[in-house]
């Protein structure tokens, strides 16, 4: 699966040499994070890109209607903000998320059957960067995308 960096065989938690030899200003941290509302199966999603000077590049949220569960909505969220980055031309990525479920999943090469597919197009759209790495984060620190994602899926359900 999607590891820390699939072509310079980095550890699962960004101690990669590509991304600590890039310039700071061309890694991009990812932030994602989903909202899931069981009653409706519903799902909001949202994630926001930072450079190392902290200024936003970029951030979106989105609703999907129909969502398995909580974990599937975090894998969902990370999926479309990592084709956002390619969309952004974007070649050094850090991506947090606070769903340390997911991340385990991604970085240990894991899978429960629902993720399957996310987490193999998460693999497959990680080669398109120089370099990738996937991070826990906790919830405190993830509140632009928790935002994002709440919002979106109260717009959505409203």
């Amino acid at each position: 699966m999607a590891q820390a960096s699939p072509r310079s065989g980095s550890s699962k938690d960004c101690a990669s040499k590509a991304i600590q030899t890039q310039h700071p200003s061309d890694v991009y941290c990812c932030y994602s994070d989903a909202a899931w509302k069981g009653a409706s199966s519903a799902g909001g999603m949202g994630w926001t890109f930072t450079n190392a000077a902290g200024d936003t590049r970029s951030q979106r949220a989105v609703a999907c209607p129909f969502v398995a569960s909580a974990l599937v909505a975090e894998a969902l969220a990370l999926k479309e903000a990592i084709k956002a980055a390619i969309s952004l031309n974007i070649k050094d990525l850090i991506c947090f998320s606070d769903s340390r479920g997911l991340i385990n999943m991604i970085t240990a090469s894991s899978s429960v059957i629902a993720l399957q597919g996310i987490l193999h197009d998460i693999s497959v759209l990680s080669l398109s960067f120089s370099s990738i790495c996937f991070k826990f984060v906790p919830r405190l620190s993830n509140t632009i995308a928790d935002r994002l994602a709440k919002e979106a899926l109260s717009l959505y359900l409203n």
